[in-house]
């Protein structure tokens, strides 16, 4: 029968040549290896030490038990609005999740600025932005801009939402 050799914390087989204080030191988790101090000084190269420095964006993902997943105040938001494949959702964290608005709406202009004005659906998402924050006239200009560049049923649902808080209910019926 054979027997498996005894392992570390991390789950490493012990090799039977143990350098004393090297597991006790070894973070196991994000946040321990995020605040041990990386020194000149260290076993490592310095080459090998800059490939392991943690940018600002992974550092404000750093979650904490109690806390926010992400720390919106540390993001970079016109960062995050140049990239395509995050900045969506990115916002609809920010907005349906965080319910942070302001912070939605921020990335939703640097993103529409990114696309040149031409995404349709970056329009539909500002208009949410200024519904939510009461600007019913601004929310009702950029969903009139998302429904002339494509038609989409979310658009035409919002923009009915539009015309009731605007007290004009038949203008609602005409929509389509």
């Amino acid at each position: 029968v054979l027997t498996s050799r005894p392992r570390t914390e991390s789950g490493r087989p012990v090799s039977g040549v143990v350098r004393p204080g090297t597991l006790a030191s070894r973070g196991g988790t994000l946040e321990q290896s995020l605040k041990t101090p990386r020194t000149a000084k260290s076993a490592r190269p310095l080459t090998s030490q800059a490939a392991r420095t943690i940018r600002l964006g992974t550092a404000s993902m750093l979650s904490q038990p109690d806390g926010p997943f992400i720390q919106v105040s540390r993001l970079n938001l016109a960062k995050y609005g140049r990239d395509k494949t995050v900045s969506k959702y990115l916002f609809q964290y920010l907005y349906y999740h965080e319910n942070d608005v302001a912070s939605a709406m921020d990335l939703a202009v640097e993103s529409t600025k990114a696309c040149e004005f031409r995404d349709w659906w970056w329009k539909v998402q500002l208009g949410k932005c200024y519904f939510s924050l009461g600007l019913v006239r601004e929310a009702q200009q950029q969903f009139n801009s998302a429904l002339n560049q494509f038609t989409d049923i979310e658009s035409f649902i919002r923009m009915i939402r539009v015309y009731v808080r605007l007290d004009q209910p038949i203008r609602a019926l005409d929509i389509g």
